[in-house]
């Protein structure tokens, strides 16, 4: 965090520049278009395998009436996302990259870092971890590429939107909603 606030202090420019539109070019919107359809059969193929305990992510919407599910499934898919492509493709790859490193060796450590964070989320374990590790990178060269979060968003709320579904469906399918 010490590296983020330094490297912003000495950015003049407000908002920062990966939050504008960034440039786009037929290669980075392809990788990020073919990564959802991937990360989404991962995702349910993950929680699907029993490796995630439904009944522990779900038990907050326990009982609630649907207007409540989809609320909380919008929500979680606009919000989580905005704040991770924030702080790691946003704020720490900037920041990696500002210190001085390469925009490989950003990449790899904000991926690293995104990919820790989850060990105890969805995915979780030891897989998840690599699961998120990987796409964290994926996501990180969009964003190096594109020079934005905007893209590595829209993939990321594609992502988390097939993982609530797929939690519900799931948690429902077992009697816990």
């Amino acid at each position: 965090l010490i590296v983020v606030a330094a490297a912003h202090r000495r950015r003049e420019a407000l908002p920062p520049p990966w939050l504008g539109p960034g440039a786009l070019d037929r290669l980075t919107v392809a990788v990020a278009v073919a990564s959802v359809p991937v990360t989404s059969v991962a995702l349910v193929a993950f929680i699907g395998s029993g490796r995630a305990d439904t009944e522990t992510l779900t038990e907050v919407l326990v009982g609630r009436p649907t207007w409540v599910l989809v609320a909380a499934g919008v929500g979680f898919s606009l919000v989580n996302p905005l704040v991770e492509e924030v702080l790691f493709r946003g704020l720490l790859q900037t920041a990696l990259r500002v210190a001085g490193l390469s925009a490989a060796a950003a990449i790899a450590v904000q991926a690293a870092a995104f990919g820790a964070i989850h060990l105890y989320g969805v995915p979780g374990g030891p897989l998840g971890v690599v699961m998120a590790a990987a796409w964290g990178a994926m996501l990180g060269v969009v964003r190096q590429r594109s020079g934005s979060i905007r893209l590595p968003w829209l993939v990321h709320v594609a992502a988390n939107a097939t993982m609530f579904v797929a939690l519900v469906v799931i948690a429902r399918a077992d009697g816990l909603l």
